[in-house]
């Protein structure tokens, strides 16, 4: 039965019955009835509506593109293998366009097809079409030896299935059931073959045999269906005849694999088949049978072993070896039989993927035995090696990385000691494993034990309803109470500003505002309802007015007493949530309830309740010394004073307390009273009801009542109602007051049984007509109580002060003595004594407490650092060395000049190697102790573990902390004493995130080491994420490195998506501020929450805490929770005054804003300049990181804004800050060439600056410790509360809040981000990097300078050295001058860095600490410059060398010349007739000729042939081809021609000698080449320019120079032969070896004797007349002196001067902005082409520019020269000025020594020349010719020289005027002005490596970078190597159907692609090549020269889509936009 699937889509209809309707139209009927219809969506999400969300969703998951149009179910095929298999009629080179969406998909996901390359698909489809073809033939084929040919067949297809699975891998039975078992020929002979088999005369055991490797044929896709197979049902009757079994299909097990080998083992010995080929049919059979076997191992998911079988069966799964084979012998069979035992032993143990890599290579060393000496042994081994390690790829482990390949990358040949090597670390591995087997047990049967212990649960009290609880509403509560997730829930009360309208609001609304610490939380009274107010309205007002006055309590409808709702909610609530709010209202300084009152028992002690709340006041010692103190009040024991009441009283006690606690000039009302709102009304529930408050002193002994802290108690209603109560109360206090205004019996009874237990004072108020009655009852007392007067307070006619500062006094007395202190502990054994419950005594948080006891047994205050080291083993330096380490693997700031993959697996192995040295520690007791009880308690017991864990650290934290910071300001200027302080401050900090850090770095390195333990270790992050949703507190960025710890923040968050449901969406609200601003005090009253804010904080780094959201209002807000994040404070001073390192809290802010949908920046007055320092760095960076679309919001909160005019003040402040943060994102946006798409702030972070203000008062109305929260305070956070809401609402309805998982993705990427930068973050802020770049300017001033110095020096000593004839002793004098030059320009350099600093004043604080990175390059490039004129002058002197002989001999020569002709001159004199000038021509010409014939000049040694060849033999890798082709005499005739790529140049041929190279793949490889071979012609050049004699060390930088640019061919370089390398090195060579000949040539001719010789004639020959016919010799001396020397000297120097004055004028006065600014000179040429308006022109830019470059340069110079400037051509005047200048030079020399009376014409040309010779190069050869023979006198020869001088000044003016311009322009003394120009403006020469634009920067250690990249099309990119942009996923069906590759621009190759990474980053070091700007240019130069290029890269138009329609008007704008300049231009043309 065959199946149709259909893919899911709305256009198509879903009825099957239309799609047969369409089959039976093609088909035939009974075809169709063996098919079922059906629809299946596969590869995305399964549940799409329609198609176009199906789409989009499958678009939005990049790792399911991998989904293509068929294949099986669950087994997608790529659709790079679909376009080569069927697709390939549809392009012109199918081929490049496969490799290339694979490549694209492997970028995109990060993943990697392991599928093998399109070339293995040509190569199998070359194996099956030959295969299919012979069996075309054999089918029929039957005769007389059928039974051998027959074998010969199954042996032939076998052969050919083996070699197809080994090029198609795990693909290649699909591949093989497709192209050649459904073939219809195929079909026929297998057919024809069976039966054959069935009717011949074969024995039967024979036909079995035969059989059996037949249905071996069909792999694992047995063909069943008749349709497709017509004939299968008679082929499988026949197979089902001999067999057992038919087809046997897939192999599902190794015991399956083996017995199936065992079969053919058996068959091969037991058949005799004596036929050809039966034994290589086994072998065969065997082979594929071990390929299949690797298949299953993968299959099972044990990839790690497919190695191993390829070390066990290394030559029978190569195809080289077994190839060549026939079959195997007995023993071959033996060894695999014992080689699948050994296989069998290996599966059973299940090891450590280093520990089977250690084993794969064993195996294989073992394998040979003793044979490893044997050469082809050891080939095969190599090979064996060499498969092995590229079989392993990346996960190769480093440790036998390094022992198994050498530097070079080749394998280790030393197979013996490799053995030795393996094994040893084997053992290692081995002992390592098992200890850490043992610690992975330990840790999972930790968990797993905790995970099923069987928590105890305990029911918390009930509570009995009362009116008060229904009246609230609060029934349900009762029973399950109130929790603190009730309590922070974000409902539709959640803002209830006004007062509630009913009471079942009030208990909400008192929580609500006590939540946010608001001061009138305790106001609960409802406004009237509507219907009352409507009933009101219908009265008249006079009688609503009467009713009013006679309103009973009873009758007021509208408030109840605040103290029951108060109680009511008290009772109502879980002990969290009494904790809770027992602390708000300590905040509100409202007085907090420590006795319940019960209607079962005496009532419950709050000790548990009031354990949070922690106080901090000023304290005197006995000493007179003061402290401050911060302890929690439950354990801190103090004086306690009650005050209770007997009876009725006429004033009330609650407000005569307020009186006492209150200064003069802020009254507060700690406790509620009568007088208050709602006071009046009666208690219900509240009597009985005992409460608690505190006087804590300030220290200013101004404003403080009290000088020493006590506590307060209020008995609420008549104490002798509750004498228990009050029992209890006298136990516990220091002193009792009881206020009574009449005394009865039992009150007089009572007060008698008080004054024996407790200091006790009566506080009278009689009436006046009761006096007498109260004056005996005091005097019984006295008598039978001993009751003192002074302690009788009687109050008459006081007023409340006096009567007030009596009680004040009495209660100052009794603070003077130090006894009957207690603590609430104390208190409540008391209260246990006195039949109280105690809420503490409630199980499980009994059971929380003795545990978090038995972990923090050993810890105390002194020994907390102690304590850390011991109990957190997995954290410290090793973890921080972690997190360094990796960042490292992502910035790569250390990688110096190591390869980026070998680096890459450094910093692995160092993570992995500090994952290791965990296994060396154990989990402490304690620490199980805390993982056991967070892992097996019930969820309660659980959060009271927490909780006691918190409050006790916190205790000791407030203990050791405050003392050490205390130190720490008293430290003074010692910055070492500070820095060992902050690192004990650092140490001594423990807080309950350092135990969770422990618990997150155990199972972070547990499944780093072995990832198989994340199912047994998930219970860890699954509690974690229980807290999470509890509402504790977990952290999201580990503050002690800076670092988001991926896998473990994952992992809780995924567990959280669990326990809720799938599409759980959260937003994002986070909070920046600096350190003390108050930004966690308000998180905490905005949400309710309990972040640290005490300065004792244990943790630094950021915690997220989650809200729920009321299912109610969820539709409003599109979330389920409100994720809170809040970080440690920014800009800590003790650490940034002593690092200056601002790098942490940039990224820290970064991550925060990047994560977050809202950041609240908190901008306390004093840290807003601060805050925006840290702001401006999160601006840049937020831009850097790649965009997403996600854009955060922001809001300016500003806090201690108390004036009310304060908020217009801040509008200007935040106004200007806004302008700031504006100008800051146009700069940052400018430096990352994005201006287009960041213009101001709210481009990058989301501002409005109406709404994203808001104003907070004050925290603290009155001073602490007993000022109350600023009823301001919080009404304005309840503002910014709403606001917040009403954002989220509104955000709702643009785009939904983030899923979890979307979240945890982002929060990758961010991570990833900020660990990338290694730029931004280490500035303080974008002032200080803008004052960076501004220094940077001055320093590349600077730096010019010095290199021109460094210029003019080398200028002076160039001709010092030409001048010079000895020059053995100048070296050493040269190098102290370069180095005196350089120090010199150091010192001034330094100097100059030195002044700017005190100059710019305003900068200097941003860059104070980036003075050393300055100080250190100017440093680093004198030297570097010191350096190359070092080597510049050896290079000249060892071209002086090189002359010296030559000079030698010339100098021999020219005195036996002189001394022939003085000879000559006195025969001649001799004479007695006077000759004539042409005789003595004759005479002078025969003695030359007998002179000069005896002269020989040396012989040339030189073979430069020679030379190439010895240096190209060096090579020993091409040695052996490169001698045959030397050998044969190839290389003399290459070279002259163009360099031609042949076929046997690639390796794109297969292993059968069949080519598949195309023409795309033939074109690739010239392109290459012709690459390589330009680059190498241009180093020859640079050679052969010189002004020297070939070098033999020039062939080997030749051959260095072709090797390199080999190399950088990288993974291209694998497709070419060596073949290839041997042809292109000789062509090359060829090419050198001729233009060093002419070099050499050049040098000989320049430097021949007869030649040099032959211009000397003419003047020995005048010099012979002269002196013969004696006539004005000194005139004569004169004249030949300025033509023989004076005049090429001159003329040489004005020629180079000229040169470089060119060059300098273009530059600095002509057109600075082009010659000046790289930059602008590519636009320059970038216009200059366009102007042309020809195809050629942008030919030769595009394919050379250098060449363009340069030729433009030439002409700019020639048309520079060729101007006029003061009426002369501007060359003319400048050589006009340098001749009239250095001839002036001359004359004021000669003047000089003129007067110095010097005697001989000799001695004047001696002194003369050593003069010049400091200013130019003197000839002195051609001196010693003019002066030879003259004997004149000096002052006569200085005066004729003096007028000769003059002669020769106009005579040079003259030559020059006479110049063709542009031959002098072309032919200056090189290097001439264009080049010189070129170096200046070329950058550091690279390209990029897509498109081939050039680098806009200079140096060599900078990330390439241009402004503006080409249109891929236009540079003809090899389509392989387009990583294409990432944000053109959204378009991927439009890219690959409607769009062409070509017409895009390059991107960064920087992205992570696992394929290209490690040849990008070493090939290029280019940074994001795409920078956001379009190549609109390089558009409108495609569109209109399209066909042109198509026809010079020999392809097809590129598909122009409509963003091509451009114009030039468009391309100039858009160029205007880019570069920052005004364009004027031309008309437009299109």
């Amino acid at each position: 039965m065959g199946r149709i699937i259909f893919l899911h889509n709305t256009n198509l209809s879903k009825d099957p019955s239309t799609f047969e309707n369409q089959f039976v139209s093609k088909y035939d009927e009974h075809i169709l009835k063996n098919l079922t219809f059906y629809f299946q969506t596969e590869g995305g999400p399964s549940d799409s509506p329609s198609l176009d969300h199906w789409r989009a969703e499958l678009l939005s998951t990049s790792r399911s593109w991998k989904l293509i149009d068929r294949g099986r179910q669950h087994h997608f095929i790529p659709m790079w293998n679909i376009m080569a298999w069927n697709h390939r009629e549809d392009f012109e080179d199918y081929e490049t366009v496969a490799n290339t969406i694979k490549i694209y998909w492997e970028k995109e996901t990060g993943l990697e097809d392991m599928s093998l390359e399109v070339e293995s698909l040509m190569k199998a489809e070359v194996i099956v079409h030959d295969i299919l073809e012979r069996a075309k033939e054999w089918t029929g084929n039957f005769s007389e030896t059928f039974s051998e040919k027959c074998t010969e067949y199954i042996t032939e297809c076998l052969k050919a299935y083996f070699q197809v699975k080994i090029l198609q891998g795990t693909d290649s039975d699909y591949y093989w059931y497709q192209h050649v078992i459904c073939n219809k020929d195929m079909q026929a002979f297998l057919k024809w073959l069976a039966y054959s088999i069935e009717n011949s005369q074969l024995t039967s055991s024979h036909k079995t045999a035969l059989l059996e490797q037949v249905s071996n044929l069909f792999g694992k896709y047995p063909m069943l269906d008749t349709s497709s197979f017509p004939g299968i049902d008679v082929l499988l009757s026949i197979i089902t005849k001999y067999l057992s079994q038919s087809i046997p299909g897939e192999l599902v097990s190794f015991q399956s694999v083996k017995l199936l080998f065992s079969k053919i083992r058996k068959q091969a010995s037991e058949v005799d088949l004596p036929k050809k080929g039966a034994q290589e049919m086994f072998m065969y059979a065997t082979c594929i049978l071990l390929l299949s076997l690797k298949e299953l191992v993968e299959g099972i998911g044990l990839q790690s072993l497919k190695p191993l079988i390829t070390a066990l069966f290394y030559p029978y799964t190569a195809s080289g070896e077994v190839l060549q084979k026939k079959g195997l012998s007995q023993s071959e069979w033996q060894s695999i039989a014992e080689r699948f035992q050994k296989l069998g032993s290996y599966l059973v143990e299940h090891e450590a993927n280093e520990q089977i890599q250690t084993l794969v290579f064993v195996t294989a060393l073992t394998g040979a035995g003793e044979d490893l000496n044997s050469p082809d042994k050891r080939e095969e081994m190599a090979g064996l090696l060499k498969a092995l390690v590229k079989e392993m790829g990346p996960d190769l482990c480093p440790t036998l990385h390094k022992v198994l390949l050498d530097a070079n990358g080749k394998v280790n040949q030393d197979y013996k000691g490799l053995l030795e090597n393996i094994i040893s670390i084997r053992e290692e591995n081995s002992v390592r494993k098992e200890m850490w087997r043992r610690k992975s047990n330990e840790i999972v049967q930790l968990v797993f034990q905790s995970k099923h212990k069987a928590p105890q649960i305990q029911q918390q009290r009930m509570v009995k309803k009362n009116n008060i609880i229904e009246c609230l509403d609060l029934e349900k509560y009762c029973e399950t109470k109130l929790s603190v997730t009730d309590i922070k829930m974000v409902g539709s009360l959640t803002l209830l500003s006004s007062r509630p309208s009913r009471f079942s609001d009030v208990p909400w609304y008192f929580i609500q505002k006590l939540t946010m610490v608001h001061s009138d939380a305790i106001k609960v009274k409802c406004e009237e309802s509507e219907t009352s107010a409507k009933l009101a309205s219908q009265t008249r007002a006079s009688e609503r007015d009467l009713e009013d006055l006679f309103v009973t309590e009873s009758e007021n409808l509208t408030v109840l007493n605040p103290l029951d709702v108060m109680l009511a909610v008290f009772m109502c609530s879980d002990m969290f949530v009494q904790q809770e709010l027992a602390l708000k209202m300590s905040m509100c300084q409202y007085a907090v309830p420590i006795l319940l009152p019960s209607c079962e028992k005496q009532g419950l002690f709050l000790l548990w309740g009031l354990r949070s709340i922690v106080k901090k006041w000023h304290q005197k010692s006995l000493n007179g010394s003061s402290c401050t103190i911060e302890q929690g009040i439950a354990t801190h024991p103090m004086h306690t004073v009650t005050f209770i009441r007997f009876g009725k009283l006429q004033s009330s006690k609650s407000a005569f307390l307020n009186c006492l606690l209150s200064t003069s000039h802020n009254s507060h009302s700690f406790f509620v009273h009568s007088e208050m709102e709602g006071g009046e009304i009666s208690r219900q529930i509240s009597n009985g009801l005992v409460e608690l408050s505190w006087y804590l002193p300030s220290g200013n002994e101004n404003l403080d009542v009290f000088h020493v802290p006590f506590a307060i108690m209020n008995l609420r209603g008549d104490a002798m109602s509750f004498p228990m109560h009050v029992r209890l109360l006298a136990s516990v206090s220091s002193a009792v007051f009881v206020f009574v205004d009449n005394i009865g019996d039992e009150e007089e009874e009572m007060i008698a049984s008080l004054t024996s237990k407790v200091k006790l004072f009566l506080l009278l108020n009689p009436q006046t007509d009761k006096m007498a009655a109260l004056k005996q009852r005091i005097v019984h007392l006295n008598s039978t109580c001993n009751m003192k007067t002074s302690q009788i307070l009687l109050r008459m006619k006081k007023n409340k002060n006096e009567y007030v500062s009596e009680v004040h006094s009495k209660i100052t007395n009794m603070q003077a003595s130090e006894q009957n202190c207690m603590s609430l502990e104390e208190m409540s054994r008391f209260a246990r004594e006195h039949g109280f419950e105690v809420d503490e005594d409630y199980g499980p948080c009994q059971s929380g407490r003795l545990k978090a006891e038995e972990v923090l047994a050993d810890l105390n205050c002194h020994n907390i650092t102690e304590f850390k080291q011991v109990m957190f083993p997995f954290q410290g330096p090793a973890w921080e060395e972690y997190s360094k380490i990796e960042k490292e693997s992502l910035r790569l700031k250390e990688i110096g000049h190591k390869n980026t993959v070998d680096y890459a697996r450094e910093l692995d192995q160092k993570k992995r190697q500090i994952h290791l040295k965990y296994s060396n520690d154990d989990i402490t007791p304690p620490m199980k102790t805390f993982v056991e009880t967070i892992l097996g308690c019930a969820k309660e017991e659980r959060l009271f573990f927490l909780q006691w864990m918190k409050l006790k650290l916190d205790s000791l934290s407030s203990t050791a902390l405050p003392e050490l910071r205390e130190q720490l300001k008293k430290s003074g200027k010692d910055l070492n004493e500070q820095k060992q302080l902050l690192e004990k401050l650092t140490r001594s900090s423990l807080g309950l995130g350092h135990f969770l850090r422990e618990i997150r770095q155990i199972y972070e390195a547990f499944l780093m080491c072995d990832s198989r333990l994340k199912q047994d270790l998930l219970h860890l992050p699954a509690t974690v994420a229980e807290m999470l949703l509890a509402g504790f507190p977990v952290e999201l960025i580990d503050g002690s490195v800076c670092n988001i710890p991926m896998r473990w923040v994952s992992d809780i968050l995924n567990e959280v998506n669990k326990r809720t449901h799938p599409d759980t969406r959260i937003f994002v609200l986070s909070v920046l501020g600096v350190q003390s601003s108050g930004k966690s005090t308000l998180l905490n009253t905005l949400f309710g929450l309990q972040f640290a804010v005490s300065a004792g904080r244990c943790t630094q780094g950021a915690f997220m805490q989650l809200i729920h959201v009321d299912p109610d209002i969820k539709p409003e807000l599109g979330c389920d929770y409100i994720m809170v994040i809040d970080t440690e404070g920014l800009k800590s001073q003790e650490l940034m005054s002593l690092t200056d390192n601002y790098e942490r809290d940039n990224e820290m802010a970064t991550m925060i804003a990047a994560l977050s949908d809202v950041t609240l920046a908190n901008l306390a007055s004093e840290s807003s300049a601060e805050m925006q320092d840290v702001l401006q760095i999160v601006i840049h960076a937020l831009i850097r990181m790649k965009e997403t679309g996600k854009k955060p919001s922001i809001y300016f909160i500003h806090q201690n804004v108390a004036d009310i005019s304060a908020k217009e003040m801040n509008l200007l402040g935040t106004t200007q800050l806004l302008n700031r943060l504006n100008a800051v994102t146009q700069a940052a946006a400018k430096q990352e060439k994005k201006e287009g798409v960041y213009c101001e702030f709210s481009d990058v972070i989301q501002c409005d600056p109406a709404s994203a203000n808001k104003y907070i008062a004050g925290l603290w109305h009155g001073v602490p410790p007993m000022a109350a929260v600023n009823v301001g305070y919080s009404e304005s956070i309840l503002e910014l509360k709403k606001e917040l809401l009403n954002y989220i609402k509104e955000q709702k309805k643009k785009q939904k809040p983030s899923k979890i998982s979307d979240f945890v993705k982002w929060m990758e990427d961010v991570s990833v981000a900020v660990k990338s930068e290694d730029f931004l973050f280490s500035f303080q802020n974008s002032l200080e990097a803008a004052a960076f770049a501004k220094l940077d300017t001055h320093y590349r001033d600077w730096i010019w300078e010095i290199q021109q110095r460094f210029m003019e020096w080398w200028e002076r000593e160039e001709v010092k050295i030409k001048n010079c004839e000895e020059p053995d002793d100048l070296l050493s004098k040269l190098s102290m001058e370069v180095e005196e030059l350089r120090q010199e320009q150091e010192d001034k350099a330094l100097y100059n860095l030195q002044s700017y600093f005190k100059k710019d004043i305003d900068n200097k604080q941003f860059i104070e600490n980036r003075k050393h990175h300055f100080e250190a390059n100017i440093k680093t490039t004198c030297q570097q410059l010191k350096d190359d004129s070092i080597r510049k002058c050896e290079g000249f002197v060892e071209n002086l060398k090189r002359q010296d002989s030559f000079r030698k001999i010339h100098k021999e020569c020219d005195k036996k010349i002189q001394t022939r002709v003085k000879e000559l001159l006195k025969k001649c004199k001799e004479e007695k007739k006077e000759l004539s000038d042409r005789e003595l021509t004759q005479i002078f010409d025969e003695m030359w000729k007998e002179t000069v014939c005896f002269f020989k000049c040396p012989e040339d040694k030189v073979d430069i042939h020679q030379d190439m060849e010895k240096s190209l033999l060096n090579d020993a890798s091409q040695r052996k081809d490169l001698k045959c082709k030397l050998k044969d005499g190839e290389h003399y005739s290459t070279g002259v021609d163009e360099f031609k790529v042949l076929p046997v140049h690639s390796k794109m041929l297969n292993t059968f000698g069949i080519s598949s190279v195309t023409g795309a793949g033939m074109a690739n490889v010239q392109e290459a080449a012709n690459s390589i071979i330009k680059e190498c012609k241009k180093y020859i050049e640079e050679l052969v320019d010189k002004d020297t004699d070939y070098d033999k060390n020039y062939c080997s930088g030749v051959i260095v120079t072709i090797d390199k640019e080999i190399e950088k061919l990288y993974d291209d370089k694998r497709k070419l032969t060596d073949q290839f390398c041997v042809d292109l090195k000789l062509h090359i060579c060829a090419i050198a070896v001729r233009q060093f000949q002419e070099m050499h040539n050049r040098f000989i001719q320049k430097n021949n004797l007869l030649a040099r010789l032959e211009e000397e004639k003419a003047a020995y020959c005048e010099i012979l007349k002269d002196l013969y016919q004696e006539g004005d010799l000194s005139q004569k001396l004169a004249k030949r002196f300025c033509s023989l020397c004076l005049k090429p000297s001159l003329k040489g120097a004005v020629l180079r001067q000229l040169s470089k004055q060119v060059t300098t004028s273009m530059r600095e006065k002509w057109t600075p902005y082009i010659f000046e600014n790289i930059s602008y000179f590519q636009l320059t040429l970038l216009i200059d082409v366009y102007k042309r308006d020809s195809f050629d022109a942008y030919k030769h830019y595009i394919t050379d520019y250098d060449g363009y470059a340069l030729d433009w340069l030439e002409k700019q110079a020639n048309e520079y020269c060729r101007t006029v400037m003061n009426g002369k051509v501007r060359i003319l005047s400048l050589a006009e000025e340098m001749v009239q200048d250095l001839c002036s030079t001359v004359t004021m020399t000669l003047s000089d020594i003129l007067t110095m009376n010097l005697d001989t014409a000799e001695e004047f040309l001696q002194k003369l020349i050593s003069e010049l010779e400091l200013q130019m190069v003197i000839q002195k050869d051609k001196a010693d010719i003019a002066k030879f023979g003259y004997e004149v006198n000096a002052a006569e020869f200085g005066k004729n020289l003096q007028k000769a001088m003059e002669t020769l000044v106009e005579e040079m003016l003259s030559e020059f005027g006479c110049w063709n311009m542009e031959f002098e322009v072309r032919n200056l003394p090189s290097p001439s002005p264009h080049k010189q120009l070129f170096t200046l403006l070329r950058g550091c020469g690279e390209k990029c490596p897509f498109c081939g634009v050039p680098c806009e920067l200079e140096g060599s250690d900078h990330q390439h970078y241009a402004r503006y990249h080409r249109v891929l099309g236009v540079s003809h990119t090899p389509p392989d190597l387009l990583p294409f942009k990432s944000t053109m996923k959204k378009h991927y069906s439009h890219m690959f159907v409607n769009s062409d590759e070509r017409a895009m621009n390059c991107i960064s190759p920087t992205v992570q692609m696992k394929r290209y990474q490690g040849r990008l980053s070493k090939r290029h070091k280019w940074g994001n090549l795409y920078k956001g700007y379009t190549s609109i240019y390089w558009r409108f130069v495609l569109k209109k020269y399209n066909q042109q290029i198509a026809e010079l890269y020999k392809t097809k138009p590129v598909n122009l889509d409509d963003i091509f329609q451009v114009t030039w008007n468009d391309v100039r704008k858009h160029l205007e936009k880019v570069y920052q300049i005004k364009l004027s231009l031309g008309p437009e043309s299109s």
